[in-house]
């Protein structure tokens, strides 16, 4: 479920978004009774794209690691949609870039026609995009109201 790209040679590679899915899991998804996990596939190079294009910048283009999953759980009737794009820098310069154009935007949301919330994270060297398409979900806005002091 966890997809990892390498651009150039990354001296320190990505680590986080192993931990919040498992965070989410172990507190949110144990709760259901059951569930079905689908994965929306999508590749690093539009998760780029994207993100370049959302913040009409290049910077994003300069990781040295990427790590990236998104899906959607199925349960009772209900559906939740949750994407985790993590993003490591090797130089401090280009993550602090980085960092000030999302900062600038000012924004909580992609520029999509569907509410795409979003809640972004800095550690170490990596920039960490945490979204949902169903940000009104009781379960997300549990978990995203937990993952901003992470």
């Amino acid at each position: 479920m966890i997809i990892n790209s390498i651009n150039y040679q990354c001296d320190v590679p990505s680590n986080y978004t192993k931990e919040i899915l498992n965070d989410f899991t172990t507190k949110y998804l144990s709760k259901l009774n059951s569930y079905d996990i689908v994965d929306n596939e999508t590749t690093s190079k539009l998760n780029l794209e994207f993100l370049n294009n959302d913040f009409n910048t290049n910077a994003f283009s300069q990781f040295c690691s990427l790590k990236r999953c998104n899906f959607q759980v199925k349960y009772s009737e209900n559906s939740l949609q949750l994407g985790i794009i993590e993003i490591t820098f090797n130089s401090s310069f280009d993550l602090k870039n980085a960092k000030r154009i999302v900062e600038e935007s000012k924004r909580t949301n992609f520029k999509l026609k569907v509410l795409t919330k979003f809640i972004f994270l800095e550690k170490e060297n990596s920039l960490i995009f945490v979204f949902s398409e169903t940000p009104h979900n009781s379960l997300l806005c549990s978990f995203f109201d937990e993952i901003k002091g992470f």
